[in-house]
């Protein structure tokens, strides 16, 4: 029976498969997922992502990972011996666990690794040699750890290769001239979104290749150390995109800061580097700038309007003060006023009832003492009319002893 060479083929990639799915099946780890890379058995990515681990899984093969993703995880501790036998790996993700302590030779061995993310654990500190023993490594990610305090007296990392560095929202408060000293080939430096409130331009004196600096959303002090600091990273940073917006705190106002302002006479004279105290107010984003190479025009007109800004400020406060005056010498005028009436009037009914009563006291006595006087006339009359009778001797009576004089009987 004569084997045709199509049967042959079709038997090769039959037998192939078998043999790249037994491989495949060994180096997978139990529940994560594997691929291959072009093709190639021998470069292979494995994600054993949200899985809970909390130790790094073991495989048969490590050698043939290219990419391990073992981001969303439990893992606490990096140890001496956790990637000893990844010596072909080029990327690892280890974002988003809860790792606190890397061992010193945790990463020895991975001597083709290039990027590391450990972004978003618990990392407080380590020990600035972790990565010294990687010489193609180039890019590490930070972000997300509490490292706050950085060291006055040694560098964050020693690496000759390391050309990208994030700690962005790191919640870190000083930087201090030696933290980047170590790293020469650093390219881009990400210190956004921090608690930086001053900085020195002699921080970045040794990075001659550090073109892309990120500073925004920090607590920065509108000094001259910071403008400097800008002017001096938007002198390096040639045809890349602009900065992300910058702005500094100033009389807890957030004031907006220009490019070109370090050629200001004043920053020139008065320069401070004195650190300042922390300030419990969190950080805004309501004004905004952007670090491009605008004409100086451009930045005077900034500047003319946030003065404009502050005259408009002062005329309205001071419009406040005199309305809220007037409207309180209308209000106390007009309180005083109704107390007065209130008083007049009690006063002035009191003396129209004396008035009244006065009136109507003569009438009322008016009649009585007409009657009396009728009442004398008649009495006079009778009197008049019996001297009369007496003095003709009716009663023998004198006419001038009228009380004594006495009524003859009938």
């Amino acid at each position: 029976m004569q084997i045709r060479p199509s049967m042959i083929a079709i038997i090769l990639l039959i037998w192939t498969c078998s043999l790249e799915n037994l491989i495949l099946g060994a180096v997978c780890p139990e529940s994560c997922s594997c691929s291959t890379e072009d093709s190639d058995a021998n470069s292979r990515t494995v994600k054993c992502s949200y899985l809970d681990f909390s130790v790094i899984p073991e495989m048969l093969h490590a050698d043939t990972v290219y990419a391990l993703d073992l981001s969303n995880n439990k893992i606490s501790i990096l140890r001496n011996t956790s990637f000893s036998s990844y010596s072909r790996l080029l990327r690892l993700i280890l974002s988003n666990n809860e790792v606190e302590e890397i061992e010193i030779s945790t990463f020895v061995g991975l001597g083709m690794m290039r990027v590391i993310d450990l972004s978003y654990n618990n990392l407080r500190s380590f020990n600035p040699e972790i990565f010294s023993s990687n010489p193609v490594l180039e890019n590490v990610s930070l972000k997300g750890n509490r490292i706050a305090y950085l060291s006055s007296s040694s560098p964050i990392l020693i690496s000759n290769s390391i050309s990208s560095l994030d700690l962005s929202s790191c919640f870190v408060t000083t930087i201090h001239p030696v933290t980047f000293s170590r790293l020469p080939k650093l390219y881009f430096l990400d210190l956004s979104s921090n608690l930086l409130q001053t900085i020195s331009v002699n921080t970045f004196q040794k990075l001659p290749d550090l073109a892309i600096l990120e500073l925004n959303n920090n607590h920065w002090t509108c000094n001259c150390d910071i403008i400097e600091v800008i002017q001096w990273a938007e002198s390096r940073r040639e045809q890349q995109p602009d900065h992300n917006p910058v702005k500094c705190l100033e009389g807890q106002q957030y004031r907006i800061l220009w490019a070109r302002a370090s050629g200001n006479k004043s920053c020139r004279e008065s320069k401070t580097t004195e650190p300042v105290v922390v300030r419990d107010r969190e950080f805004t984003t309501d004004l905004t700038i952007a670090l491009s190479n605008t004409s100086d025009t451009t930045s005077h007109q900034v500047t003319e309007n946030g003065e404009k800004n502050d005259g408009i400020n002062l005329v309205f406060y001071i419009l406040v003060f005199f309305v809220g005056a007037f409207v309180s010498f209308i209000v106390v005028k007009y309180v005083l006023q109704s107390a007065n009436n209130h008083r007049t009037q009690p006063d002035n009914q009191g003396n129209e009832d004396d008035v009244s009563s006065a009136n109507q006291l003569p009438l009322l006595e008016l009649q009585p003492t007409t009657e009396r006087n009728q009442t004398q006339g008649k009495r006079t009359e009778a009197v008049t009319e019996s001297g009369r009778l007496d003095s003709t001797g009716a009663g023998g009576c004198e006419p001038t002893d009228v009380t004594n004089c006495v009524e003859p009987p009938g």
